[in-house]
């Protein structure tokens, strides 16, 4: 059971694998999961691009497809959504390259089917339209955090980033944020560095106040 690729922060496709696996090895108890690791040429928000552009976009990423791994399974990737088919037609061309002919299934919690790809974005955001409203979401018990959220997270007004979101994020988040933009290489975009030092800062600060405290 392979997610949709993605670099080091996972996807949400990766949540929805894990808790497929989960249920089906309850009753199957031999389904395995695996990744595709996948190395992103490009910062632009995949949900607002045109079809065309998907292509070309993805056409620059690397892909490492693990064929001795792969061979003579029955291959089940999961994503969240099909909007074109980008990420499909990209594996099922990465396979037939290294001449794989694996039973393989793609499945989807949903697909469309109309012709506006874009509207993926309007979905992404449909209940996010500040950083406020990112508050009430990472605060939910199974709240995962993943790449769109902290490229949306980086893009904020630095001001109403800090009164508006960090200042009530907890060391442990701010951590693992700031982390995470370094392993998925946003410190090398210049929009987004300005707020990186930001999330730094703060965690810093948060630390250096909890080593502070009487104990």
């Amino acid at each position: 059971m392979i997610p949709s690729p993605f670099n080091f922060v996972p996807n949400a496709a990766n949540v929805m694998t894990m808790h497929l696996l989960d249920r089906l090895n309850n009753h199957i108890v031999d389904v395995e999961y695996a990744t595709v690791p996948r190395k992103i040429s490009y910062m632009d928000d995949y949900g607002l691009l045109s079809g065309e552009d998907r292509k070309s976009l993805i056409a620059g990423d690397r892909f490492y497809f693990n064929s001795q791994h792969f061979e003579g399974r029955c291959l089940l990737f999961i994503d969240d959504v099909k909007i074109t088919g980008t990420h499909q037609n990209k594996l099922v061309d990465l396979m037939r390259k290294q001449q794989l002919e694996n039973k393989t299934f793609f499945l989807y919690f949903a697909r469309y089917t109309g012709d506006r790809p874009n509207i993926e974005s309007e979905l992404n955001f449909a209940a996010v339209k500040s950083i406020k409203d990112l508050n009430r979401i990472v605060v939910e018990p199974n709240h995962h955090m993943t790449a769109r959220t902290i490229k949306y997270i980086l893009s904020a007004d630095p001001d109403e980033l800090y009164n508006d979101f960090l200042r009530f994020r907890s060391y442990r988040y701010l951590e693992t944020l700031y982390f995470n933009c370094l392993n998925e290489g946003y410190y090398k975009i210049q929009k987004y560095q300005a707020n990186i030092d930001i999330i730094r800062n703060v965690a810093n600060a948060m630390k250096e106040k909890r080593h502070a405290s009487p104990r």
